[in-house]
């Protein structure tokens, strides 16, 4: 028996199903792992909350989800800041405070990166004198 909304596509395969248009919603496949050479972790962590959101993903598996798909350079991070525990033994809230963590910067170190700053072959003027603000920033 059919009842119009959906739950025979729950009962064949799994998946949700849109009560207002009968029709079975499409989930997003996998979680790409993180890859600080082309994102920041705040960007990346945004993305693993939508995508918890977009799959419905229980609280309880959230963990496990992450860890298993977020590759083997961001596994070894928090395993390397946790140790002796294992990043499975944390709580998310703990993995994602320790991937997020930065290292205080020294200030002479800073200082000299900003007074040796020198404009790049090609670079604009506009992106050289905005370049000052963030060597400030980080």
């Amino acid at each position: 028996m059919t009842t119009g909304d959906g739950d025979e596509n729950l009962r064949a395969g799994g998946g949700s199903t849109s009560r207002a248009t009968g029709t079975r919603m499409s989930s997003v496949r996998r979680l790409e792992a993180f890859d600080a050479t082309t994102s920041q972790w705040p960007e990346h962590h945004e993305r693993v909350l939508l995508y918890f959101a977009a799959n419905d993903v229980p609280e309880d598996k959230r963990k496990a989800v992450f860890l298993t798909s977020c590759g083997a350079a961001t596994y070894s991070l928090p395993r390397n800041l946790l140790s002796p525990n294992k990043p499975g033994d944390a709580t998310l809230v703990v993995i994602y405070a320790a991937l997020g963590a930065k290292p205080k910067v020294s200030e002479v170190v800073a200082t000299v990166k900003f007074l040796l700053r020198t404009r790049l072959e090609g670079e604009g003027v506009s992106d050289y004198v905005a370049a000052p603000n963030i060597l400030v920033d980080h």
